[in-house]
C-alpha cells in the first residue's frame, strides 16, 4: 500500500489540520479501478473539471490528467508567483521527510517506512509533489482548486496507474475527500481513510494520525512523522552530502547570491560566545575560528574549529525564492553524529535575522533554540558581511536551560597551500570525520 503515503502526505500538505478526511467512494463514483491506466469514467470526469475551468483566468487542467501531463507538470520549476490564495493552505512547499508506523493495533507497529516528499507549486494553481521511498520507488501527486465548486481534486500517480480523489472544505477548517478511484488490491481491505494532523514548531514539523475504514470498522492505523527539510526542489542536506560539500574548495569566481549581505565573507572568522547555564550563576567563555568559503552558486559552508580539531560543520542555502528572505543552516557536528538544521529569516531593512532550529530527527527529549542576530559591518546588499553579533536561546523540552550571546569578526583571507587551516589541512581533518563515518 505504498501508494497510500501520498494520500497521506496529501493532508499534510493541503492542511488537514486536526480534522478528519474521509476518502471514500461516494454512489455515482466509477467502479473501475487504475491498475493500468485512469478509467473510461474517470476521463469523463477528467473532461467535466476541465470544461469548469474554462470559463476562469486560471490555466486549464489537463485532459486528460494522465502519466503524460503528470510528470509535464512536475518537470515545471516551482514558481510562487500569482498562485492561488485558495491553494495556499497550511504546508510549507519543500521537502518533508516523513516515517510512517502501521499496524493493526494503535501503538503495536508491524512495519515501519521512512519516505520523503519534495513538493513545489506550479501554473499558479497547481500543487505537485513526488514521493521517494527507501525502495527508491517513486509516485507523484497533483493537486488543484476548482473555482466553479469551490472543491478540491487530487490525482495521484504510481505505477503509471492513475487515481483520483476530490475534496470539500469544512467549515471548521480541513479538507473531506468524498471520492476516490482505488486499485482492485485496496478495495477489498479498506473504503475510508480518517486523517488527523497538527503542527508544531512554526510549521516545521507535522504529526498525523490515520485510521483505515472498511465499512466504518478500522482495520488499520498509521502514525506519520514529518520534518521539513529544504526548499522546492533542493537536494537533501545528511551528513555524506556535508562532508562532500565541506571538501570543495572555495570558489571565488561565483556569481554574488541575492542575499549577499547576510552571508559571512569567506575566509577565517573569530567567533566569542558569552553562556550562561540555567544551573549556574556563572557565565563561561567559548572561542573558537571559523572557515568559511563558498563551494557552488547555492550553498556557502562554515568549518567550526578549536584547537585544531574540528566542532562542527555547516551548510548555508538561500531560499531560491527571492521574495522569501529565508537561509537554511545545516550543521552536523562529528561528535554526537547528528544533525542540527534551522532556518533563518532575515529582514535586508534592518539587516537582522531571527532564527529557530528545526529539530534534532531521532532525539526524544530535543534540543531547540530561538535567537537573534544582527550584521556590524558590510550589512549592505553589495557586500558580503563582515562582523555578526546576536543571541540564542536553548530549551531541553521546553524548559530553558542556556543563554548565548555571540560575535564574530573576519579576521583575514584563506590561508595559502600548506598553512594551518588551508583547504589542504582541511582535507586531512575532513578524512578523518568521514573515515570514521564509514567505519559506523
Amino acid at each position: 500500500m505504498k501508494h497510500l503515503i501520498s494520500l497521506l502526505a496529501f493532508c499534510l500538505l493541503i492542511g488537514c489540520d486536526g480534522e478528519k478526511s474521509n476518502l471514500a467512494p461516494s454512489k455515482d463514483s466509477p467502479e473501475e479501478t487504475a491498475s493500468e491506466a485512469p478509467s473510461k469514467n474517470s476521463l469523463g470526469e477528467q473532461q467535466k473539471v476541465t470544461e469548469e475551468a474554462k470559463n476562469t483566468s486560471l490555466p486549464p487542467i489537463p485532459n486528460p490528467m494522465d502519466a503524460e501531463a503528470i510528470m509535464k507538470l512536475w518537470s515545471m520549476e516551482h514558481d510562487p508567483t500569482g498562485f492561488i490564495e485558495e491553494m495556499k493552505l497550511p504546508g510549507r512547499p519543500g521537502t518533508w521527510d516523513g516515517v510512517a508506523s502501521s499496524g493493526p493495533v494503535r501503538n503495536d507497529w508491524v512495519q515501519s517506512e521512512k519516505f520523503s516528499v519534495d513538493e513545489k507549486w506550479v501554473g499558479r494553481r497547481f500543487t505537485v509533489a513526488k514521493y521517494s521511498h527507501e525502495s527508491n520507488e517513486n509516485h507523484y501527486s497533483v493537486f488543484t482548486y476548482l473555482p466553479d465548486e469551490d472543491s478540491f481534486i487530487m490525482w495521484n500517480m504510481y505505477n503509471n496507474g492513475i487515481t483520483q480523489s476530490k475534496g470539500e472544505r469544512l467549515e471548521e477548517g480541513g479538507i473531506r475527500w468524498r471520492s476516490t478511484i482505488l486499485p482492485k488490491s485496496d478495495e477489498s481491505f479498506f473504503t475510508s481513510i480518517n486523517a488527523k494532523v497538527t503542527f508544531a514548531n512554526d510549521g516545521f514539523e507535522a504529526n498525523e494520525s490515520v485510521k483505515l475504514l472498511n465499512e466504518e470498522k478500522v482495520v488499520w492505523f498509521t502514525d506519520v512523522k514529518y520534518h521539513w527539510t529544504g526548499f522546492p526542489g533542493m537536494k537533501p542536506l545528511g551528513k555524506k552530502e556535508i562532508l562532500e560539500l565541506a571538501k570543495l574548495p572555495h570558489n571565488p569566481d561565483l556569481k554574488d547570491p541575492e542575499m549577499k549581505w547576510w552571508l559571512s565573507k569567506s575566509g577565517i572568522w573569530e567567533f566569542e560566545d558569552t553562556i550562561g547555564e540555567r544551573n549556574s550563576e556563572q557565565e563561561r567563555e567559548f572561542r573558537f575560528e571559523r572557515v568559511t568559503k563558498r563551494v557552488d552558486e547555492s550553498h556557502t559552508v562554515f568549518i567550526n574549529i578549536r584547537n585544531k580539531e574540528i566542532l562542527n560543520i555547516g551548510v548555508l542555502v538561500a531560499n531560491p525564492d527571492a521574495k522569501t528572505k529565508e537561509i537554511l543552516r545545516v550543521r552536523f557536528d562529528p561528535r554526537s553524529n547528528r544533525l542540527l538544521p534551522s532556518i533563518e529569516f532575515l529582514d535586508e531593512l534592518t539587516g537582522t535575522a531571527t532564527f529557530q532550529s528545526l529539530g534534532q530527527r531521532g532525539v526524544e527529549n530535543r534540543i531547540t533554540y530561538k535567537g537573534k542576530g544582527s550584521v556590524l559591518q558590510g550589512g549592505d546588499s553589495s557586500s558580503f558581511a563582515k562582523s555578526f553579533s546576536g543571541s540564542l536561546k536553548t530549551r531541553d523540552g521546553g524548559k530553558l536551560i542556556q543563554i548565548v550571546k555571540f560575535k564574530g569578526e573576519w579576521v583575514k583571507e584563506l590561508p595559502a597551500e600548506g598553512e594551518e587551516l588551508s583547504q589542504e589541512w582541511l582535507e586531512k581533518k575532513l578524512a578523518e570525520i568521514d573515515s570514521l563515518e564509514e567505519a559506523e
